[in-house]
């Protein structure tokens, strides 16, 4: 973040110093005889009459900077990881399933989604699913159903707890297994 700031403060000062001098060549009018006998007027006039070219320059390069490192700061902030919150998906033949767990103040959140995949090629979308049980295995983590749920709606399951973190140490792999039985 400080990075940010101190590309905003290079930006706006390149920027001012910019609007400065386009200010200054407008209210003090310059022109400049080249050696050779040609005569520049306006901005580059200017600049080549007062001797503050590689003044702009300056300024131009001190902006383009600050542009950069704001760009660059506000996009790797976007970019972080939120270490606080954790995302799994996956998708069997007949089950799709997605489970988030989030650490909130004290506690963890824990929500668990599953979907029944329906045979496209089936004409009947009735069958009877269920009750089904589940179990959720991570380093160290297992959750499971106390006992069999039915599904819902249309033959999906959700579940959500809280647990807290004292009574509890998660460590987040990469995979975990869910198996419906």
């Amino acid at each position: 973040m400080k990075k940010m700031i101190f590309g905003a403060m290079l930006f706006l000062g390149g920027l001012l110093g910019q609007i400065a001098m386009f200010s200054l060549s407008i209210l003090v009018p310059w022109s400049y005889t080249t050696p050779n006998g040609n005569v520049v007027t306006g901005f580059f006039g200017f600049l080549l009459g007062t001797n503050t070219l590689l003044v702009f320059v300056f300024f131009i390069t001190i902006f383009l900077i600050g542009f950069k490192r704001m760009r660059f700061e506000s996009a790797n902030e976007n970019k972080t990881e939120n270490k606080d919150t954790y995302f799994y998906f996956g998708q069997s033949y007949s089950w799709f399933a997605t489970y988030s767990i989030t650490k909130v103040k004290a506690s963890y959140y824990d929500s668990l989604s599953m979907q029944y995949l329906f045979d496209d090629n089936s004409n009947d979308q009735t069958e009877k699913i269920g009750p089904i049980e589940y179990e959720l295995i991570g380093n160290p983590m297992k959750i499971q159903s106390s006992y069999p749920q039915e599904l819902q709606g249309f033959a999906n399951f959700h579940t959500g707890s809280r647990m807290n973190i004292s009574d509890i140490k998660i460590t987040f792999d990469k995979d975990i297994e869910l198996t419906v039985k």
